[in-house]
């Protein structure tokens, strides 16, 4: 005969109790400070969040977010955060999960920071919802500055989406691949 340990949750029952919720007072003094600091953390963490990591040369930080599905059901998740590229395919990409790739240099992120301004993606309207006749896009762009932009977008409605995709791509494939004209491509 096995014994499995019982758990209780007898502690936790008096403390979600209605009266708990309603009004008791340890409730106010343990919860009230917890979340005041648990504020106070996550506002520190993003500040310094916002700092870290390479720029472009002017100065801008990019933090992105970029999933593509295509419908023949190629996936392709890439992320950006820290100046670190990351990258995700096929099932990995469908579940956005992505592995590093390479940090990016400043001159990298000029060019990533070129279309995006090119074609004005912080501003870029897309639309609410629909898969596309060849291609959908989801992208959050992050500024570097607490400005945030996401689109969804199908095919080509939104100018852009699809060159940004292709220059993330090939600096994915130029470090997995190691593809000689592709690394020639990416330093010009």
């Amino acid at each position: 005969m096995s014994t499995t340990p019982i758990i209780t949750l007898q502690p936790y029952r008096q403390l979600l109790s209605r009266t708990a919720i309603t009004g008791h007072h340890k409730l106010k003094t343990v919860f009230l400070p917890a979340t005041l600091f648990v504020l106070l953390l996550q506002m520190l963490v993003g500040c310094a969040s916002q700092s870290a990591g390479p720029a472009d040369s002017k100065g801008r930080r990019l933090d992105l977010e970029f999933k593509t599905q295509m419908t023949d059901h190629r996936y392709t998740y890439f992320e950006i955060k820290r100046g670190t590229l990351k990258y995700g395919g096929g099932r990995d990409g469908a579940q956005m999960e992505a592995a590093p790739v390479l940090q990016l240099s400043t001159e990298q992120l000029d060019a990533i920071w070129a279309i995006i301004d090119r074609y004005d993606l912080m501003n870029a309207k897309g639309s609410f919802l629909g898969k596309g006749e060849t291609a959908t896009y989801d992208l959050t762009l992050n500024d570097g500055r607490m400005l945030s932009h996401a689109i969804h977008a199908t095919d080509d409605k939104v100018p852009g989406l699809k060159e940004l995709h292709q220059l993330l791509f090939d600096y994915q494939a130029t470090v997995r691949y190691r593809i000689p004209e592709l690394e020639t491509h990416n330093k010009s």
